[in-house]
């Protein structure tokens, strides 16, 4: 939450307003669908019993602090989109002023997304660990 929305400032502005709850509501919207990629896969591979590594199948990982995509292709190509989602609707929601007006967590639409992108991502690896377990 902090990431996403830093220390509320009240604003009249309704561009701004409209920003901020876009911030919010994609960002919730990207873990989650990577979430329930995720949980597909993982549930599918153990119903299988296929042995594969979940975490490489259906989650992927960070190599020297860049993504590397679950190797499994349906669900690469759903958290692709809802990445690439959630940079469309900043772009289309909110200026790059209006994120320099807010205490998001960078003061750009690329800044911005890629800082969700990122936070995001580590409490999607955190949640799957909380559920599957694994490191």
């Amino acid at each position: 939450i902090q990431l996403q929305y830093g220390d509320l400032v009240e604003s009249a502005d309704s561009d701004l307003q409209k920003c901020q709850k876009t911030i919010g509501n994609e960002g919730v919207k990207f873990l989650t669908k990577s979430l329930k990629a995720a949980q597909k896969c993982v549930n599918k591979r153990n119903k299988d019993e296929s042995g594969a590594d979940a975490a490489a199948l259906c989650i992927g990982s960070v190599v020297a602090g860049s993504y590397v995509a679950p190797s499994d292709s349906k669900t690469s190509e759903k958290i692709a989109k809802a990445e690439t989602k959630l940079g469309e609707k900043l772009a289309l929601k909110c200026s790059d002023a209006a994120l320099a007006m807010l205490d998001s967590c960078d003061d750009d639409v690329a800044g911005v997304t890629n800082c969700l992108t990122c936070s995001h991502r580590e409490a999607f690896f955190s949640l799957l660990q909380t559920q599957y377990g694994g490191d």
